[in-house]
């Protein structure tokens, strides 16, 4: 049977189409599309405007997955609407005008999934399950770190910042320019050390997802000629080399990416900028780059608990 899940995130609203059979999740196909919800926040709340948004594009996915004729249609949301003070109203009028449920979940919850679809991407990559680490899920309003010890996750905390929260907050045009990149880079580093205990957090061994993240790992394998794609292994000097190459090359370099990947170039140095801080403040020796997300976490979840079978 076939089912579909979507994603309301800060920037983009995403949807994955699984087919399950015998207690297991096969992926068909996922669609993005950029919303940037975060931009329709006015005074803490998000607009009726932003609210049409996003009630057009969840009205699309449930005919996409009406067409494909799946069983179940679930919709969940992270930061985008758990950090509004309207999250309730939001998800009322999202029912009334589409006929869907949309369950806001937390930032532990948001982690325990991004956990899970994390360990479903590694099945297969490598024999036994990765070195123990820290995995960091970098959305658009939060960022989620979960502690890796002998395949499970011993600890989770989500951050209140994300890619597209920090380009709004701290950047005034397209890219941020070298004061507001090191603005960027303060208040992450502060947060780190605020919120994120060394003692419960192993940063030897990083796994980072998220679109902004993908996208970083693409750019670095462009220029660096090392693979790309789920489990491609990188250093911290790969990331910092990236982030010199852009501040020497500033023009055509942003060029270049704004072509490759448009709808992530404004949250490319915001989230490069994070990275930058995390790998430091952890002393990282290598970075994988991890392609799964929250709806794979989702549909596991949903067999292991006997919703879906």
């Amino acid at each position: 049977m076939k089912y579909a899940v979507t994603d309301v995130g800060a920037n983009t609203v995403k949807i994955s189409l699984y087919n399950v059979e015998n207690g297991e999740a096969k992926h068909i196909v996922s669609q993005s599309t950029p919303v940037g919800l975060a931009n329709y926040v006015k005074r803490g709340a998000l607009s009726e405007e932003g609210i049409a948004e996003l009630a057009g594009v969840i009205s699309d996915y449930r005919r996409l997955g009406e067409t494909v004729g799946t069983e179940g249609f679930y919709c969940i949301a992270t930061a985008s609407l758990r950090n509004v003070s309207n999250g309730k109203y939001v998800v009322s009028q999202i029912k009334n005008k589409t006929g869907v449920s949309v369950t806001i979940i937390d930032g532990e919850r948001e982690a325990e999934l991004g956990f899970l679809g994390f360990s479903a991407a590694t099945r297969g990559v490598f024999k036994r399950f990765p070195d123990d680490g820290t995995f960091i899920d970098l959305g658009g309003g939060s960022t989620e770190f979960v502690s890796v010890r002998s395949g499970n996750d011993s600890s989770r905390t989500s951050l209140k910042f994300g890619a597209l929260k920090l380009f709004n907050q701290f950047v005034s045009g397209i890219v941020p320019d070298k004061t507001e990149r090191n603005m960027i880079s303060e208040f992450v580093s502060e947060a780190l050390r605020e919120n994120l205990s060394r003692e419960l957090y192993d940063g030897n061994t990083v796994y980072i997802t998220g679109g902004t993240a993908k996208a970083i790992g693409k750019a670095i394998s462009d220029l660096t000629g090392k693979q790309r794609g789920n489990m491609a292994c990188f250093s911290p000097l790969d990331f910092l080399l990236l982030y010199r190459t852009i501040d020497e090359e500033e023009t055509p370099y942003l060029h270049r990416l704004a072509a490759k990947i448009p709808d992530r170039i404004h949250m490319f140095l915001p989230g490069l900028c994070v990275f930058n801080e995390i790998f430091r403040y952890f002393d990282t020796v290598r970075i994988f780059t991890v392609y799964s997300g929250i709806r794979d976490g989702f549909m596991i979840d949903m067999i292991r608990k006997g919703i879906i079978c």
